[in-house]
């Protein structure tokens, strides 16, 4: 299938740097714990764990699949986790939509639209949440917030977050395979609500909505995969040009280059998305599978910096690429974002919309797997090996 690509603005060519993500989740806890006291949920083995952190707004901070001395999964900002304010990153979080049109809630009311504006609401960066529930599997984060878009409409909200960890029978449940005896995983759902406890809600006055991200260390080698439907619709491109060598579609999947380099990104709207994304790193030895709620019939956010837009008829999952636009490496900064949404609902008072997003990380051979991607996409991953050099 042909992909035609929606290109907004003009970038520079991809250069060479080294990229090679190796954190230690024994390190990155040890670090956590200075700043923070998270919670820390593993399985009965302690192979499978995850950092949960109330401070910072319900987030799994990071995880690990092979114990406190294997690879910590998630990118974190350190500096911004030691100053306790700001995104601190981790691999998955909940922030409000959309993040742009009219009805934007990142660009403050009576300003242009434009990056220079660009404003992470506090309510969604800066607050502690209170924990309703915390048990050896389950942890359920709340908050009540007050919102403002780019028209000085008001929410008033309840956001609801439940961190289940998953054991591998789940695990096969939630993905319908047979996971190879030796691979190492650790997973994870992330069910959010959004509740509206205030007035109804009306398009003309902009709707909201749930938007989960995960943000992961980039390395060189890294491919991030989307699951479509073969069909004759565009996905979307922001910030900078993308080619051949980092952007391709094949049948029903859509391979980007997540390597923490060359800042772009794509949307995947609903007319083509699938509820599945993976990503493989040859040189972790690591594949991350994101399965989230999908709704065909529903509209979703959009991401546009542009006034002239509805915030509606937007894309059901994105893709972040960090980097400098001409493909080196911003310092201490190999990360990348694979993001689902929820669809955008006119809720009436105390009305509810609800998004589910499973993380499931595998380590191990690349035959192990292989195994794994082969049922889930019908593809093995050591064909994605050279898939860019291959255009």
């Amino acid at each position: 299938m042909k992909l035609y690509l929606v290109l907004l603005l003009t970038g520079l060519s991809c250069l060479s740097a080294k990229v090679l993500a190796n954190n230690n989740f024994a390190e990155d806890l040890d670090y956590i714990q200075q700043f923070d006291s998270p919670i820390i949920l593993k399985s009965k083995d302690q192979q499978s764990q995850l950092v949960l952190s109330a401070q910072h707004q319900g987030r799994v901070l990071t995880s690990t699949a092979t114990g406190v001395k294997g690879l910590s999964n998630a990118w974190l900002d350190k500096k911004a986790l030691q100053n306790k304010t700001g995104n601190v990153g981790g691999e998955d979080r909940t922030w409000i939509a959309p993040i742009g049109s009219k009805f934007s809630l990142f660009y403050p009311a009576g300003k242009e639209i434009k990056s220079e504006n660009w404003q992470v609401p506090t309510a969604l960066n800066e607050k502690n949440y209170s924990v309703v529930l915390a048990n050896n599997k389950t942890v359920h984060f709340q908050k009540n917030l007050q919102l403002i878009n780019h028209q000085n409409s008001q929410f008033s909200v309840q956001l609801d977050r439940k961190i289940t960890l998953l054991n591998k029978p789940e695990i096969e449940q939630h993905l319908n395979i047979q996971l190879p005896k030796a691979v190492n995983q650790v997973a994870y759902s992330s069910d959010t609500e959004l509740t509206n406890l205030g007035d109804n809600w009306h398009v003309d006055k902009g709707l909201i909505t749930l938007w989960s991200m995960a943000m992961l260390q980039g390395s060189d080698d890294n491919i991030s995969m989307f699951t479509i439907t073969p069909e004759q619709a565009p996905a979307q491109s922001y910030l900078y040009d993308l080619y051949g060598d980092r952007l391709i579609s094949k049948e029903h999947l859509i391979f980007y280059k997540t390597d923490g380099k060359y800042r772009s990104k794509i949307g995947i709207p609903v007319a083509i998305s699938g509820n599945l994304i993976l990503s493989y790193s040859p040189s972790l030895k690591r594949l991350t599978v994101i399965k989230f709620t999908l709704n065909k019939q529903a509209a979703y956010p959009i991401s546009l910096e542009q006034e002239n837009t509805n915030g509606i008829k937007g894309d059901v999952t994105n893709a972040y690429n960090h980097g400098n636009m001409d493909g080196s490496l911003l310092a201490n900064s190999a990360f990348f974002e694979l993001e689902s949404s929820a669809p955008m609902r006119a809720l009436k008072t105390n009305e509810s919309v609800s998004h589910t997003q499973q993380v499931f990380h595998f380590v191990g051979q690349v035959h192990l797997l292989d195994l794994i991607a082969k049922q889930l996409v019908g593809i093995k991953v050591s064909e994605t090996d050279n898939i860019f050099q291959s255009q």
